[in-house]
C-alpha cells in the first residue's frame, strides 16, 4: 500500500500494543506462580524511568532547566520509541520478532550500531537510522536493547529466556523434551485471563499440526504450546513467541533455539560469582547469629540472676555508690569475668555496642528499663527537684523509706503505667527482702539525680518536628534516601542511633524538637531508626533486591560485577535494568535504580550499591527462642 495506508496500519497496530498494558498485569498473577513474585512490566510500551517525585520546588535556575531538557529528551526519545515501534508491528508483525529475525542475530541481547543499521535496511525503512539510533541510545553505550525499544517484549522474553535456562540443559536439551515432552511429569499451565495472542503477528502458523514422527528434528506450534503448558511456563504469550522464534515459519528447530547457550553462559557467569562469595558470606552470617545467640543468652543470664535489667546494671555491671550509667569495653570485660560469663565476650560487645561509640548504656541492653528510669529521672528531676524531696513526696517522711504502694500510687499520678512502676520499684530495690515487705530509699534514687540520660529516652513523640524535618531533609537532598546515605547513615548500617540522629539535624540547622522527631520516627521503639521508618517504600525496594543479590549472586558486590560487564566502575540505567531483566529479577528495576540512584546522575557506581552488604537482614539472622 502507499504511505498513508502504511501510516494507518503502523497507528492501529500502536493503539493494539498500548491496549496490552492493562492486560499485562493480569499476567503477573500467573507468571507469579512460576517465578515466585509478580512479574513486572513497563506500565507503558516504551516507558523511561520516572523522574524523581521528591523533588524541592526551589532547586535554582540551574537545575530547572536541567530537569527541562531531560524531560525534552525523555520526550523524543518516547516519540522516536514509538514510532520504531509502529514499523517493526507493521513490518514483522511484533517487535520481539523484529528484533530476533534482524537485529539481535547472534542472541547476545544487544545490537550495536552495524546491526541495527543493517536489520533497518532489511525492514526497509528510509528515515534516518543514524539519528533514530542516537535517539535511542541515550546512555551512549554504543549498542541497543530490546528494552530501549519495547519495555513490554523485552520483560516477556527476559522471563521466557530465564525460564528456559533454569528449565533445559541446552538447545538440543530443549528441543528434543519439546518434541517427546516430559511424560509423567508434567506441570498444570499457569491460569490466565488474557487474550493468548495479544501482541503477536497477524501472519499465525498454521494449525494443520501433526505429532511428531521419531526422526522429527522440528517442534511445531502445537506442540510448542503444550509443551509450554506441560513445563510449567504460564500461559498467555505462546503464538508471539513461536512466531518470533520461528520467524514466520511454522516450525522450530535447533538454530531456532541459539540463544539458550548464550543464557547459560550467563547463567555460569551468575553462579561462578555466588561461588567465590558463599564461603565467606556463610561466615559472616554464623558470626552475626552467634552474636545474636551469646546476646540472648546474656540477657536470660541476668534476668535468672537478678530478676530484671535494672538491677543486673545496678549491681553487676555497674555497682557501688556512683552507679555509672555507662560502661567502657574495659569494664565490661572485667565484669563478665567477675561474674563468671566467658562465652565470646568480645562477640556479645559488638552486639551490645552497636553504633560502635566504644561504650554502652542502659538502652543497649534492654530499651524498655532505660526509657523506665529516664522518666523517673525527668520526674524527679523536673518535679520534685531532688532525689531527697522524691522520698518525702512519695511517703518517706521521717523514715526515709518508701513503701512499694505508695511508690507506684505516685507514679501513676504522674501519667505512668502499673507495669512501668512495677518494673521500676523491682529493678531499683538492690537486694530483696524475703519478708516481701520491701522499701526504698534516697540511697537507691540518688544516681538518677546525677545521671544525664538522653533526651530521646524521656522525650514524647512530636509528629509535627517530624514532619518538619522530613520537609527540610526533601529540600536539601531530594529524597529520604539520598538524605539517609549522606546524612544519617553514614556507615551503610541501616541504623541511626541518636547520636548520629542528633548530630545530622545540628548539621542541617534543623531548628525543631529533635528529642521528639527522633521518637516519632522510631516508631517501633527499637532504640534507633531504619530507613524503613523514614521511606518504607525505598526501604522495601531495597531489602527485596539485596535479598535476591545475596540468593543470586551471593552478594550485592558480587552482582556489580557480573552486570558491569565492560568493566567500567559504573552502570548506567539502560545496562541495569537490562540485566535486571536478563537475570530474572522480577521486582521493578526502574523504581529500584531510581532508589539506588541517589545523586540522581542516572549512573550508578559501587558504592551506590555495595551498602547494602552492610545491612543486617533480621529475617535471615534472629534470635533463638527463650530455653
Amino acid at each position: 500500500g502507499g504511505d498513508g495506508s502504511r501510516g494507518d496500519r503502523g497507528r492501529c497496530c500502536l493503539a493494539r500494543h498500548e491496549r496490552t498494558a492493562a492486560m499485562q498485569r493480569q499476567w503477573r498473577k500467573s507468571a507469579s506462580k512460576v517465578f515466585g513474585a509478580a512479574v513486572t512490566f513497563a506500565s507503558e510500551p516504551g516507558d523511561q524511568m520516572p523522574e524523581p517525585t521528591q523533588a524541592s520546588a526551589a532547586d535554582g535556575n540551574h537545575e530547572d532547566q536541567e530537569e527541562i531538557s531531560r524531560k525534552h529528551r525523555d520526550t523524543l526519545e518516547a516519540q522516536a520509541c514509538a514510532e520504531l515501534r509502529a514499523f517493526l508491528h507493521n513490518r514483522e508483525g511484533s517487535a520481539l520478532r523484529a528484533w530476533l529475525v534482524h537485529f539481535d542475530r547472534n542472541g547476545d541481547q544487544t545490537v550495536s550500531w552495524y546491526e541495527f543499521s543493517k536489520g533497518l535496511k532489511a525492514l526497509g525503512y528510509n528515515g534516518d537510522a543514524r539519528q533514530l539510533f542516537d535517539t535511542l541510545d541515550r546512555d551512549r553505550s554504543g549498542s541497543l536493547s530490546l528494552e530501549e525499544i519495547d519495555s513490554a517484549s523485552a520483560s516477556i522474553w527476559a522471563q521466557f529466556r530465564c525460564w528456559a535456562a533454569k528449565t533445559f540443559s541446552g538447545p538440543e536439551d530443549m528441543l528434543r523434551k519439546f518434541r517427546l515432552g516430559p511424560g509423567a511429569h508434567a506441570v498444570a499451565p499457569a491460569a490466565s485471563s488474557l487474550q493468548p495472542n495479544v501482541l503477536a503477528s497477524p501472519r499465525q502458523p498454521s494449525s494443520e499440526d501433526v505429532p511428531p514422527a521419531p526422526g522429527d528434528t522440528v517442534v511445531t506450534y502445537s506442540r510448542f504450546v503444550k509443551s509450554l503448558h506441560m513445563f510449567g511456563f504460564p500461559a498467555g504469550f505462546e503464538q508471539l513467541l513461536f512466531s518470533s522464534l520461528a520467524g514466520g515459519r511454522h516450525h522450530l528447530d535447533i538454530a531456532d533455539l541459539h540463544w539458550l547457550e548464550g543464557e547459560q553462559k550467563r547463567q555460569r557467569r551468575k553462579e561462578e560469582a555466588k561461588k567465590k562469595v558463599f564461603q565467606a558470606q556463610a561466615r559472616h552470617n554464623r558470626i552475626k547469629q552467634d552474636g545474636l545467640e551469646r546476646l540472648h543468652a546474656f540477657k536470660e543470664f541476668l534476668k535468672r540472676k537478678c530478676g530484671s535489667y535494672i538491677r543486673a546494671w545496678r549491681t553487676l555491671l555497674s555497682p557501688g555508690p556512683e552507679g555509672s550509667m555507662v560502661l567502657q569495653k574495659q569494664q565490661f570485660m572485667k565484669v563478665c569475668a567477675q561474674m563468671g560469663w566467658c562465652r565470646s565476650v568480645s562477640l556479645l560487645w559488638n552486639e551490645l555496642d552497636r553504633d560502635n561509640s566504644g561504650n554502652i548504656t542502659m538502652d543497649d541492653l534492654d530499651f524498655r528499663s532505660a526509657e523506665a528510669l529516664a522518666r523517673l529521672h525527668h520526674l524527679i528531676v523536673t518535679t520534685f527537684g531532688s532525689a531527697s524531696a522524691a522520698v518525702h513526696a512519695m511517703g518517706g517522711g521521717s523514715t526515709g523509706r518508701i513503701k512499694q504502694a505508695d511508690f507506684e500510687t505516685t507514679l501513676q499520678e504522674h501519667g505512668f503505667s502499673k507495669s512501668t512502676a512495677k518494673l521500676l520499684f523491682r529493678g531499683l530495690v538492690k537486694e530483696p527482702r524475703k519478708d516481701g515487705k520491701q522499701f526504698l530509699s534516697e540511697d537507691d534514687l540518688i544516681f538518677l539525680e546525677r545521671w544525664k540520660p538522653d533526651a530521646w529516652l524521656f522525650a514524647p513523640a512530636d509528629e509535627d518536628a517530624k514532619e518538619a524535618l522530613k520537609a527540610k531533609l526533601l529540600r536539601k537532598f531530594h529524597s529520604f534516601l539520598s538524605a539517609w546515605r549522606k546524612l544519617l547513615d553514614r556507615d551503610g548500617s541501616n541504623r541511626c542511633s541518636w547520636k548520629e540522629f542528633r548530630e545530622a539535624c545540628l548539621l542541617i540547622k534543623f531548628q525543631g524538637d529533635i528529642a521528639g522527631a527522633y521518637r516519632a520516627i522510631d516508631d517501633d521503639l527499637s532504640g534507633y531508626i531504619t530507613l524503613h521508618e523514614l521511606d518504607a517504600q525505598a526501604s522495601n525496594a531495597l531489602t527485596s533486591f539485596k535479598r535476591w543479590a545475596d540468593r543470586e549472586f551471593g552478594n550485592v558486590k558480587s552482582l556489580f560485577e557480573v552486570f558491569d560487564h565492560d568493566k567500567t566502575g559504573n552502570l548506567s540505567y539502560r545496562e541495569f535494568t537490562r540485566c535486571c531483566r536478563n537475570y530474572g529479577y522480577s521486582g521493578d528495576p526502574k523504581e529500584l535504580f531510581r532508589a539506588l540512584d541517589s545523586d540522581q546522575s542516572r549512573n550508578l557506581t559501587l558504592e551506590e550499591i555495595t551498602f547494602l552488604d552492610k545491612w543486617i537482614d533480621m529475617e535471615a539472622c534472629t534470635s533463638p527462642p527463650p530455653p
